[in-house]
Protein backbone atom coordinates (compact mmCIF):
# COMPACT_ATOMS: atom_id res chain seq x y z
CA UNK A 1 0.00 0.00 0.00
CA UNK A 2 2.87 2.36 0.80
CA UNK A 3 4.37 1.65 -2.60
CA UNK A 4 1.28 3.06 -4.34
CA UNK A 5 1.42 6.19 -2.16
CA UNK A 6 5.07 6.73 -3.04
CA UNK A 7 4.34 6.26 -6.75
CA UNK A 8 1.46 8.71 -6.51
CA UNK A 9 3.63 11.28 -4.72
CA UNK A 10 6.38 10.92 -7.31
CA UNK A 11 3.85 11.31 -10.11
CA UNK A 12 2.36 14.44 -8.54
CA UNK A 13 5.81 15.91 -7.99
CA UNK A 14 6.83 15.20 -11.59
CA UNK A 15 3.58 16.72 -12.84
CA UNK A 16 4.12 19.87 -10.78
CA UNK A 17 7.68 20.23 -12.05
CA UNK A 18 6.54 19.78 -15.64
CA UNK A 19 3.75 22.35 -15.27
CA UNK A 20 6.12 24.81 -13.61
CA UNK A 21 8.68 24.45 -16.40
CA UNK A 22 5.98 24.87 -19.06
CA UNK A 23 4.65 27.99 -17.34
CA UNK A 24 8.15 29.45 -17.10
CA UNK A 25 8.81 28.70 -20.78
CA UNK A 26 5.50 30.07 -22.09
CA UNK A 27 5.16 33.04 -19.69
CA UNK A 28 6.02 35.77 -22.28
CA UNK A 29 3.48 34.31 -24.71
CA UNK A 30 0.83 34.18 -21.99
CA UNK A 31 1.52 37.79 -21.02
CA UNK A 32 1.07 39.00 -24.57
CA UNK A 33 -2.06 36.91 -25.17
CA UNK A 34 -3.70 38.12 -21.98
CA UNK A 35 -2.89 41.71 -22.89
CA UNK A 36 -0.82 42.44 -19.80
CA UNK A 37 1.96 44.09 -21.79
CA UNK A 38 -0.41 46.71 -23.18
CA UNK A 39 -1.62 47.54 -19.67
CA UNK A 40 1.91 48.01 -18.41
CA UNK A 41 2.00 45.04 -16.03
CA UNK A 42 5.03 43.53 -17.69
CA UNK A 43 8.12 44.81 -19.44
CA UNK A 44 7.76 45.17 -23.17
CA UNK A 45 10.62 43.75 -25.20
CA UNK A 46 12.66 46.52 -26.75
CA UNK A 47 14.34 46.15 -30.09
CA UNK A 48 17.44 48.15 -30.73
CA UNK A 49 17.76 50.04 -33.97
CA UNK A 50 21.26 48.64 -34.49
CA UNK A 51 19.87 45.10 -34.64
CA UNK A 52 17.17 46.21 -37.07
CA UNK A 53 19.77 47.84 -39.33
CA UNK A 54 21.85 44.68 -39.33
CA UNK A 55 18.82 42.61 -40.30
CA UNK A 56 17.94 45.04 -43.08
CA UNK A 57 21.49 44.94 -44.45
CA UNK A 58 21.51 41.14 -44.40
CA UNK A 59 18.15 41.03 -46.16
CA UNK A 60 19.40 43.40 -48.86
CA UNK A 61 22.53 41.31 -49.42
CA UNK A 62 20.47 38.14 -49.70
CA UNK A 63 18.10 39.77 -52.17
CA UNK A 64 21.05 40.87 -54.30
CA UNK A 65 22.50 37.37 -54.28
CA UNK A 66 19.16 35.87 -55.26
CA UNK A 67 18.79 38.33 -58.13
CA UNK A 68 22.26 37.46 -59.41
CA UNK A 69 21.53 33.73 -59.34
CA UNK A 70 18.26 33.97 -61.23
CA UNK A 71 18.69 33.29 -64.98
Amino acid sequence: MKRKKVRGAVFVLALLLFCGAALWFFWPELMSRLGWREKGLGPAPSRSTADEKIFEEDRRKLNELLKKRQP
